[in-house]
């Protein structure tokens, strides 16, 4: 990858992480992006870096997908959540971005787990993940809240493992219980569009309620 495309996916992530931030999906430090530059390398958000006002110093580089990495050359550490990314960049050759954000709605939803995943109600924007008919009934798996993210990481492994032809019932995103929601694309903005439609689906679901019907308006009999 030449100079100017290390640059431009730089770019890419501080607009998108500065545009999550102004949503409310990435909070303070919380948060954090990815974009794989070469088979085993990609650049990631730094750990406590505010993601609303991230500069080009805030991209660390990432080199190897087995091993935890230590600081940069400026000090900047990757985010403390790297072991995630690496755990689907090593499993998952079609994934080139991978965003993990903190909203309201996905912890909200990931309340809902049963049997570690939640059925999504059949709306046509599911169509944008990939499904041909949202009214198969599709899950998006929920993970566990370790402190030790590596342990969040091989429980993810595990799950690639259990679903390794991916069949069509598969989605390209994950939640972690009282965490948040983590998607992936083949680039940026795949993985931006992703985002988007998943956060559309689960306002609409808290909006609904976990019965799956709307909560009468007050005053209304």
């Amino acid at each position: 990858m030449s100079i100017s495309q290390w640059t431009a996916e730089k770019d890419e992530l501080i607009r998108v992480s500065s545009h999550f931030y102004h949503k409310g999906w990435m909070v303070g430090t919380s948060g954090n992006l990815s974009v794989r530059v070469a088979p085993d390398t990609f650049l990631i958000t730094a750990s406590g870096r505010p993601k609303g006002m991230l500069g080009d110093e805030d991209l660390v580089s990432v080199k190897g997908l087995y091993e935890l990495p230590g600081p940069s050359g400026n000090g900047r550490k990757p985010s403390a959540e790297v072991s995630i990314h690496q755990a689907i960049y090593s499993e998952l050759r079609e994934a080139n971005a991978v965003f993990h954000i903190h909203s309201v709605e996905s912890n909200i939803v990931s309340e809902w787990a049963s049997d570690h995943s939640v059925l999504l109600p059949p709306l046509e924007m599911i169509k944008g993940l990939g499904v041909k008919d949202p009214s198969l009934g599709y899950r998006i798996d929920v993970l566990e809240n370790h402190l030790d993210v590596s342990r969040i990481a091989l429980d993810l492994k595990r799950l690639f493992a259990q679903d390794q032809v991916f069949n069509e019932f598969h989605l390209p995103a994950f939640l972690i219980r009282h965490h948040g929601l983590t998607v992936w694309g083949n680039d940026v903005l795949e993985a931006f569009h992703r985002i988007e439609l998943l956060e559309y689906v689960f306002r609409f679901m808290v909006a609904m309620g976990p019965s799956g019907s709307t909560p009468p308006m007050a005053g209304f009999h």
